[in-house]
């Protein structure tokens, strides 16, 4: 039941995929965690900025009392209808060693094949999906200090998944903008 209430709170407030992991005082995806951001979402206490830079930008969400949670994200819609088709987004949590991406996926993804991200011609780096919601399938993946730089100089990102057939399918993000939307929100 929590899990459909926060997939709700999503929905109407229009948050990305950080909104599943950010709780400041519990576990990473975590029940509680999940129950403490639905809450404050559902009484109106989350404020959200966003700016853009190129075809990334940065967003922050603030509830009052706790500091601010922001992450750098790219968001691919359907041009006709303006809904979401893939969304990538970059954050630091609290406690985290390292930086954490979020992919959200279309729904039809073919899970147990995961996926991988490729930027430019480097090597690519696989990733597990790690659930499907009705906002579509997540991924969530450690961003080492390696690939956050290959990003930040890169020209495109390729993420390749199989639709529920098995054929791959790729997405390709530029990467332009990213470096200033991932300084905005570096702590």
């Amino acid at each position: 039941m929590k899990w459909i209430v926060l997939v709700a709170v999503v929905l109407v407030a229009g948050v990305g995929g950080f909104l599943l992991m950010k709780n400041r005082n519990a576990a990473p995806g975590s029940a509680a965690q999940a129950q403490e951001t639905a809450a404050d979402a559902a009484k109106g206490n989350v404020k959200s900025t966003e700016q853009y830079f190129g075809n990334w930008g940065s967003r922050c969400d603030t509830v009052e009392g706790k500091p601010p949670y922001c992450e750098a994200f790219q968001r691919l819609s359907v041009k006709e209808t303006r809904q979401r088709f893939m969304e990538f987004a970059v954050g630091f949590p609290a406690g985290a060693v390292s930086a954490t991406g979020v992919v959200v996926l279309p729904l039809g993804v073919l899970v147990k094949a995961g996926g991988a991200l490729k930027v430019d011609e480097k090597e690519p780096r696989r990733f597990s999906i790690n659930t499907c919601l009705p906002a579509g399938c997540v991924a969530r993946i450690t961003l080492d200090e390696t690939l956050l730089s290959e990003m930040k100089s890169g020209k495109l990102m390729a993420v390749t998944f199989a639709n529920a057939e098995g054929k791959p399918m790729t997405v390709n993000l530029p990467l332009d903008g990213f470096d200033k939307a991932l300084a905005t929100i570096r702590p």
